[in-house]
């Protein structure tokens, strides 16, 4: 299934390339999401979000429940990047 990643308003969305149809949002944040970002680590599927709300979130894309929030940024979070190291390490979630 190919999936397609959508950010806008304070939630991201999964959608379904081929329907086109909405499969999932994810729902925390506390203002315009900016940025979003899929991944597998571990064998697991990962959606990080960025957000004008200062913080990063990262969700199970299965459950669709927030794991983590990276708070402390000083101002809104705009671009993400996965550095191989975080690939690569042991599974820590």
């Amino acid at each position: 299934q190919q999936r397609i990643f959508t950010a806008g308003n304070n939630v991201a969305r999964m959608w379904d390339v081929q329907s086109q149809r909405l499969i999932s949002e994810f729902v925390g944040h506390s203002s315009y999401v900016s940025c979003v970002l899929a991944r597998c680590l571990h064998e697991r599927d990962y959606l990080f979000t960025g957000s004008l709300d200062k913080t990063a979130r990262m969700w199970d894309i299965a459950t669709g429940q927030v794991l983590r929030v990276f708070g402390g940024h000083l101002d809104a979070v705009t671009s993400m990047y996965i550095s191989d190291e975080v690939s690569e390490m042991k599974k820590a979630f």
